[in-house]
């Protein structure tokens, strides 16, 4: 297995992830309530080939993401004052030590 923890770490910023979770009121009712977790990984612009393959899917505000530990299809990434979220993953840990992810910016209007 090839080992990127230090690399990583050393290309981190920090950010917070966040996972939306409903619970139940005691009317029965959904209620979503965020999970805040404070993380460092690194937040990189994405690729222009995977915007050119994807067809428009992509564009210059969404991110890719490496990460050490596990997240999650529609995980919430804030950092600097904006927010991503987790879109899709690609799993390298059987040779390698990280996930990555891209995640497409949330869009900011209504």
């Amino acid at each position: 297995m090839i080992r990127f923890a230090d690399l990583l770490r050393r290309y981190s910023v920090a950010c917070v992830i966040i996972r939306i979770k409903n619970e139940w009121n005691a009317d029965g009712e959904a209620v979503k309530k965020e999970e805040r977790t404070q993380a460092k990984m690194p937040i990189l612009p994405i690729d222009s080939k995977l915007m050119q393959i994807e067809g428009g899917r992509y564009t210059m505000i969404d991110k890719t993401i490496y990460s050490l530990n596990p997240l999650r299809i529609g995980d919430i990434i804030e950092h600097k004052g904006g927010r991503h979220t987790i879109d899709q993953e690609a799993d390298y840990s059987e040779f390698a030590d990280f996930n990555k992810y891209i995640a497409k910016r949330v869009s900011t209007h209504g």
